[in-house]
């Protein structure tokens, strides 16, 4: 997602308490590309997995609180799973 590349380190930051309508915008726009992007590339392969890589923690430890995680990106990671397992056809399988 790197919202941060976006807004901002500092910016996304205060983002998620002063505009967390503005960051779950951002993430339902990322919701859409992702799952477009992922259901073309289903139509040709089948996924053996999907790797996510969040950009969220320094060397002494994340920058949001689990219960931030669970606000903000929880929501739009069990939806993007759900739309690849509907989607999810095994083609090693006659």
């Amino acid at each position: 997602m790197y919202l941060r590349s976006l807004i901002g380190p500092a910016d996304l930051l205060y983002a998620f308490y002063d505009m967390p309508e503005v960051v779950h915008d951002c993430l339902r726009t990322w919701l859409t590309l992702a799952d477009a992007v992922i259901a073309r590339h289903q139509q040709h392969v089948t996924l053996d997995e999907i790797f996510f890589a969040e950009d969220i923690c320094y060397n002494h430890g994340p920058l949001i609180s689990p219960e931030m995680m669970h606000e903000f990106l929880g929501p739009y990671y069990r939806e993007l799973m759900a739309g690849v397992r509907s989607r999810q056809i095994d083609r090693a399988r006659p």
